[in-house]
């Protein structure tokens, strides 16, 4: 077991997580200049306390619910077609390299999610409307 954690560089694994999240980013912000139509409405009834989606058409629907959870998933995977020892150490399979990056893009995807609403928390950020009504805002980059 000792030679099987020996092989793996930890700097290795998290340039491999703060790359799948920069890419991730990447091809999410280069899809929504290209297609502004797939950038879902938020309708927020201040009075209520509720808020609700509204999606411009079913490929925006799509894009937000499955595809944004899928893409640190797709870009995992395209990294470990590469056979790059700093990030895989020992690991000379496809598969294993597959298992690998799709472990580490879970763990980055869910520590992106969480700071990404930790941060708007911890400063007190909040989305108020002036006489409360309902009120259509951007959408919330998360």
């Amino acid at each position: 077991m000792d030679k099987l954690i020996e092989g793996f560089s930890l700097l290795g694994l998290v340039s491999m997580a703060v790359g799948i999240v920069v890419l991730s980013a990447l091809v999410r912000r280069l899809l929504e200049l290209v297609v502004p139509s797939l950038v879902k409405d938020e309708l927020i009834n201040v009075k209520a306390g509720t808020k609700t989606t509204q999606y411009g058409s079913e490929l925006s629907r799509w894009y937000n619910e499955l595809f944004l959870y899928v893409l640190p998933y797709l870009v995992g995977s395209l990294i470990a077609l590469s056979k790059a020892e700093f990030l895989f150490g020992i690991i000379s399979t496809y598969m294993g390299r597959f298992i690998l990056s799709m472990m580490v893009a879970t763990f980055s995807a869910m520590v992106y999610k969480t700071v990404r609403k930790a941060i708007p928390n911890f400063f007190g950020v909040s989305i108020d409307a002036d006489d409360g009504d309902t009120v259509l805002t951007k959408p919330s980059k998360e």
